[in-house]
């Protein structure tokens, strides 16, 4: 994304003296100034963020340059459904091309045989050397359990960064025990 565009600005026969020149300098750099949008911010048939966009990500396919400008004209950066677009075939055209481009990132969709229900529960955990912590998320019933196992390579790394911490907390217990018999 463009973060702005930088100018040098040429400024002759001013008038006022040097300190008044130097003062107005620094007030611009402080607070800026008005850039009132003319022609050369839209272009002559208001079309020039959908040509900077194509230009930038050189999407080729019209179906491609249609979607992306309705889902950000519908959704902005929010998530959106293909169902959600006035053509939703055009959108299915479009959608492959702009995920290439990264501009797209594709939920996956969970599905089951008709009639099973399946629950799709999202949590963020802590990996801590002392064991794991719950930071987010819905509190789960005991009858959820996973097939899901930690593997081996996980399951080594845990151990050894559980060994790290409890080494290091023996040494500031020992190390705290040491300055307590001083007293």
């Amino acid at each position: 994304m463009l973060s702005g565009n930088r100018f040098d600005i040429v400024l002759r026969n001013l008038s006022g003296s040097a300190a008044e020149v130097e003062a107005a300098c620094v007030a611009l750099r402080g607070t800026g100034f008005v850039n009132y949008y003319g022609m050369q911010r839209f272009g002559k048939f208001l079309d020039n963020t959908e040509v900077g966009v194509a230009l930038m990500y050189k999407l080729r396919i019209n179906s491609s340059k249609q979607l992306l400008n309705e889902s950000n004209a519908k959704a902005g950066t929010m998530a959106f459904t293909l169902r959600s677009m006035d053509e939703e075939r055009t959108a299915k055209a479009g959608i492959g091309e702009c995920v290439t481009h990264n501009l797209f990132t594709p939920y996956p969709v969970f599905m089951e045989r008709s009639g099973v229900h399946v629950a799709h529960f999202k949590t963020t955990l802590l990996l801590l050397p002392g064991g794991n912590k719950k930071a987010t998320g819905l509190p789960l019933p005991d009858y959820f359990v996973s097939e899901k196992t930690l593997g081996e390579e996980n399951a080594a790394i845990l151990a050894e960064e559980a060994e790290k911490a409890a080494k290091a907390a023996a040494k500031k217990a020992a190390k705290k025990a040491k300055k307590n018999k001083k007293k």
